[in-house]
């Protein structure tokens, strides 16, 4: 439970970094329309959340631009208001993307799903943590062919789905430190569990069900960080290169325009 929630952490971070890089982007309505199933998803989780929290919405805006896409009041909810808003709408994402592909892929594919490694508890870890994600970045690379190459359609609605969460759970600049704070709590629960040894951490005859559920979102989540971590490295690549050309030729422009002036005030 404690590994779920510190990548649950780790793809807030994720999202975050698409979504600086991505942000002038996802402005687009074109863009938007094509990553429609997770915006709207996450808007209507922002629309249950205004209910459970007594924020009244005011405007839907699902396909921009900006960040945000419900434009809400002050929650009435004391203390929990504002984390709840940010929270609710990342982790039913996060839950439907894992009914979603149970039904689309099937239980056994689901659970053959690579899973996240564990975060390194000590120094001594980091290192075999690093190669331990490079491994697993490879065998998220095979699954993401395999599910294009053998499985066809269905293959393909669960990656487009996947990836259309990954870009629709940026939080907005609002609900930034609330989810990541809120997350940040989960996680100190977690931790209490874990410690104390109840929950979803051992094997019973009782919670049989519950741990493999466990299991299963565990691998969706690994599905999505490894989305979001493939798509931050090849956009990183091309939208860089693409912003690193367009300040070349700003900086030559400048220049030659520099130029220009010397020689008409010589």
């Amino acid at each position: 439970m404690l590994t779920a929630v510190l990548w649950l952490f780790i793809l807030a971070l994720l999202t975050l970094a698409l979504g600086g890089l991505w942000g002038d982007y996802l402005d687009n309505k074109a863009l938007r329309f094509a990553l429609a199933p997770g915006f709207l998803l996450v808007l209507a989780w922002k629309h249950v959340a205004c209910v459970l929290t007594g924020a009244k919405a005011r405007e839907s805006k699902p396909f921009g631009p900006g960040d945000e896409i419900l434009i809400h009041a002050d929650p009435k909810l004391p203390g929990l208001g504002h984390p709840v808003m940010a929270t609710l709408p990342f982790l039913g994402a996060v839950v439907v993307l894992a009914v979603v592909n149970y039904f689309v892929l099937g239980w056994s594919l689901i659970r053959s799903l690579p899973a996240p490694p564990m975060l390194p508890a000590a120094l001594a870890e980091i290192g075999p943590f690093f190669r331990g994600l490079g491994e697993y970045l490879g065998e998220s690379t095979d699954m993401f062919l395999y599910l294009f190459g053998r499985l066809g359609g269905r293959g393909a609605l669960a990656v487009y789905f996947t990836a259309c969460i990954v870009f629709a759970i940026r939080p907005c600049y609002r609900d930034t430190k609330f989810l990541l704070l809120s997350v940040a709590v989960l996680a100190g629960l977690a931790l209490l569990i874990d410690f104390l040894g109840i929950g979803f951490t051992r094997r019973t005859s009782g919670n049989q069900d519950l741990l493999a559920w466990t299991e299963v979102s565990l691998r969706n989540l690994g599905l999505l960080v490894a989305t979001a971590i493939a798509l931050l490295i090849v956009s990183g690549l091309s939208i860089g290169s693409v912003r690193l050309t367009a300040w070349v030729r700003e900086g030559r422009a400048r220049e030659k325009a520099r130029r220009h002036g010397e020689k008409k005030e010589a």
